[in-house]
C-alpha cells in the first residue's frame, strides 16, 4: 500500500503536527514590523507552512526548507516554488551550514518523544543517531566563537536521554541563527516546566533575549497532538551573564484569553535544574542552588515574610511510582468475591470475554488500579475490587489452568504476555533451569505498598489519598499514582493533610505538567519540588488530628478543608491568603480544563 502523509502512525513516528496558516501567521507576525529578512531557513519545513507565511514578506529573502520525509518534501516545494527545498535529515544536512548564520530561523519542530526515538524507521534515525548528527553539525559551524561551540556542544552532548525530539531541534535551529538574527519556534508548553528543557532554557539566557512567548491556553492549535503549545520569538546575542540575563522581563500573550499580556521573568526554575554541572559553564555555578524555590506566581499572592519551608523529604516522606506489571491484562484481575480463603475472580476480556476463576488468597495482592475503584480520600481493604497476581509458592489449582491459558494466548501482534518487553526480565535462569517464572512479579517495594498516593493524570485539581497498609492484607498501588510512604505515622498523617491543603493544590497545579487534553500529570519528581510552609509543633500536632480524623470519616469535609488551610495560612499572618490561593487555584483549573 503505498504511503501519503497523512498515515495517521507515520505522522506520530515523525512528529508531523503541521503548522497551518494561522499558527504560521501568528508565529511570524511577532517578529519585528520593520526588519528585512535577507535569509530564511525552515530546518524541520514539514509542508511549508512557516515559510509561505514569510515569502510574500516586502525583502523577497532567500528560502530554504529541509525536510526529512521524501513525500511531504514535494508537497512543500509544489507550494513553494520560489524556494529551495531539499529532502534530507536536518540533522546531516550541509544545506543548513552557512558563512555567517541565518537571519531568521523559523520553524515546528517535530514533537516525537523519546519511547519513539528507536531507529525501527529506515528514515527517521535513533535518538543516539540524532545526538551524533547534531553534534557534527555543531562541529561544522565556523561563525560560532570558541565559547559558543563549547556551550553548543555540552548541551548536545549531555542533555537527558528522556528528552523529546523539540530538544535537539531546539540545539540546531539556535545554531544556525546569526548574530542579531531571530529564532521563532513552535514548541510545547512543557519546555517551560520539563526538568529534560532546563538545558534549553539554560542556552536561550545565555545567547538569546527572547522577546515574545505566545502561549496556547486552551490547546486549540494542535488538536491531534494533545499537547499544549507556544509560540517563541528570541534575538541572538553575544554570550550573556546568566545572573544579568535571569533579571530580563519578556512579553507573555495568552492568545485565547482575550489576548492579554503580561510581562514575566522567566525560568525561575532554571536554579534549581538537575544536574546542571554536567551542561553549564563554570562561570555560571553561583547563579544554581539546591534550594527549590516558590512557583513565582504563588510567591506573587503571599504577603512579604520571612515564612521557612521545607520539603517532603525533609519530612521523611519519599517519593516514587507504583507499581508498573507491564501486562496488566494478565496480572490484574476483578475481585467478585470473598470466600474465605479465597477468592472468586473474574479476568480480562483476552480470556474468552472474561471467565470466573478462584484464586486462594495468598497468590493475590488488593490492588488499587484506578482512582475511580473508590470514593473518598480513605484506600481501604474491604472496598477495594482489584487483585494482582503475587503467587509465591506453588502454582496449583485454578490459577495454574489461567497461566496455562495465558502461555497459549496471542495478542493482536502474535505475542505472549511473557513475550512483553516489560514482562521479560521477570523471568530468570541459572542455565537450563528457570528459577523464577515470568508470571511471578519482582519483590513489591515500599513505592508498591505505600501510605500515600497522588493520580498521575487527572482532569481534576490534585488530591492525597491515604492506603490503610498492614501486613495481613497489603494494598498495592498502580504505576497510575505516584506513591508516597514513610516510616513515621505521624508525618504520614501531617502529609496527607497538607496534601490536601489549597497550598499544596495549588502549588501542583503550577509546577506540575499540564496535557493537551486538559489533565494535571502529577510525577514524582514535581512532589520532591514541592515546598511546604514549616509549621512549628503546636500546629503540627493539630494537622495530625486532622489527618486522623479524615482517615476515620473518610471524606474530606468543609470543615476540615478550612481547617487545614487555616493551619497554612497562620505561617504567613494573613488570614485573607487562602482566598487568594484558592481564586488563583480556580483560573489555573479553568485556563487548563477549557478548549475552544
Amino acid at each position: 500500500m503505498k504511503r501519503t502523509h497523512s498515515n495517521v502512525l507515520h505522522k506520530k513516528r515523525f512528529g508531523q503536527y503541521f503548522s497551518g496558516k494561522k499558527v504560521a501567521d501568528m508565529l511570524f507576525s511577532l517578529l519585528p514590523k520593520d526588519r528585512i529578512w535577507k535569509t530564511v531557513v525552515d530546518p524541520m519545513a514539514g509542508i511549508g507552512d512557516m515559510l509561505v507565511s514569510v515569502q510574500n514578506c516586502a525583502s523577497n529573502p532567500q528560502m530554504l526548507g529541509v525536510e526529512i520525509d521524501e513525500i511531504v518534501a514535494k508537497d512543500c516545494a509544489t507550494r513553494l516554488p520560489n524556494a529551495t527545498i531539499v529532502t534530507k535529515d536536518a540533522f546531516k544536512s550541509s544545506e543548513l551550514i552557512t558563512v555567517e548564520g541565518w537571519d531568521l530561523v523559523i520553524t515546528n519542530p517535530p514533537y516525537v518523544r523519546y519511547q519513539l526515538q528507536n531507529g525501527d524507521d529506515e528514515t527517521m534515525p535513533s535518538a543516539q543517531e540524532i545526538r551524533e548528527n547534531l553534534i557534527n553539525q555543531i562541529q561544522s559551524i565556523s561563525y560560532l566563537s570558541d565559547t559558543e561551540k563549547a556551550l553548543f556542544l555540552s548541551l548536545s552532548e549531555n542533555y537527558s536521554g528522556l528528552a523529546d525530539l523539540a530538544v535537539p531541534a531546539w540545539i540546531l535551529c539556535a545554531a544556525l541563527v546569526k548574530k542579531n538574527g531571530y529564532l521563532a519556534v513552535v514548541v510545547p508548553e512543557t519546555w517551560l516546566n520539563r526538568d529534560y528543557a532546563a538545558p534549553i532554557q539554560y542556552l536561550l539566557m545565555k545567547l538569546f533575549q527572547i522577546e515574545t512567548i505566545a502561549r496556547d491556553t486552551n490547546a486549540s492549535w494542535f488538536p491531534e497532538a494533545l499537547v499544549k503549545t507556544c509560540l517563541v520569538v528570541a534575538k541572538r546575542t553575544d554570550v550573556r551573564n546568566l545572573i544579568e540575563a535571569s533579571k530580563y522581563m519578556t512579553r507573555i500573550i495568552e492568545i485565547d484569553r482575550d489576548y492579554c499580556q503580561q510581562t514575566i521573568s522567566l525560568f525561575p526554575q532554571l536554579r534549581v535544574a538537575k544536574d546542571a554541572r554536567k551542561w553549564t559553564d563554570l562561570s555560571d555555578s553561583s547563579f544554581f542552588t539546591n534550594k527549590t524555590e516558590l512557583p513565582h506566581e504563588l510567591k506573587g499572592i503571599i504577603s512579604e515574610n520571612n515564612a521557612e519551608y521545607i520539603s517532603l523529604d525533609d519530612m521523611g516522606i519519599e517519593c516514587g511510582q507504583g507499581l508498573r506489571t507491564g501486562a496488566n491484562n494478565f496480572f490484574y484481575v476483578t475481585i467478585e468475591q470473598d470466600e474465605g480463603k479465597t477468592y472468586s475472580v473474574r479476568s480480562k476480556a483476552w480470556d474468552q470475554g472474561g471467565k470466573k476463576y478462584s484464586f486462594c488468597k495468598d497468590d493475590i495482592l488488593l490492588a488499587l488500579q484506578n482512582r475511580g475503584e473508590i470514593d473518598g480520600l480513605v484506600v481501604c481493604p474491604d472496598k477495594l475490587v482489584t487483585g494482582v497476581l503475587y503467587p509465591q509458592g506453588k502454582i496449583h489449582g485454578q490459577l495454574k489452568d489461567y497461566i496455562t491459558r495465558a502461555e497459549e494466548y496471542r495478542d493482536g501482534k502474535n505475542r505472549r504476555f511473557k513475550d512483553y518487553s516489560a514482562v521479560k526480565p521477570n523471568e530468570k535462569t541459572d542455565g537450563a533451569n528457570i528459577i523464577r517464572e515470568w508470571f511471578r512479579l519482582p519483590k513489591m517495594a515500599n513505592r508498591h505498598l505505600p501510605n500515600l498516593c497522588l493520580t498521575r493524570v487527572s482532569a481534576n485539581t490534585t488530591e492525597c489519598l491515604y492506603v490503610q497498609q498492614s501486613t495481613e492484607r497489603p494494598i498495592a498501588i498502580d504505576a497510575n499514582m505516584v506513591t508516597l510512604w514513610s516510616k513515621s505515622k505521624r508525618s504520614i498523617l501531617i502529609a496527607f493533610a497538607l496534601l490536601n491543603s489549597t497550598w499544596s493544590r495549588l502549588s501542583l497545579e503550577l509546577i506540575c505538567t499540564v496535557m493537551g487534553g486538559g489533565a494535571l500529570k502529577v510525577e514524582a519528581s514535581h512532589l520532591k519540588k514541592l515546598l511546604l510552609p514549616k509549621l512549628p509543633k503546636d500546629k503540627l500536632d493539630a494537622l495530625e488530628k486532622v489527618g486522623l480524623l479524615l482517615v476515620a470519616e473518610g471524606k474530606m469535609t468543609q470543615r476540615e478543608q478550612k481547617r487545614i488551610d487555616n493551619i497554612v495560612a497562620s505561617t504567613f499572618g494573613d488570614n485573607t491568603v487562602t482566598a487568594r490561593m484558592q481564586q488563583l487555584l480556580t483560573q489555573k483549573h479553568r485556563e487548563r480544563s477549557t478548549r475552544l
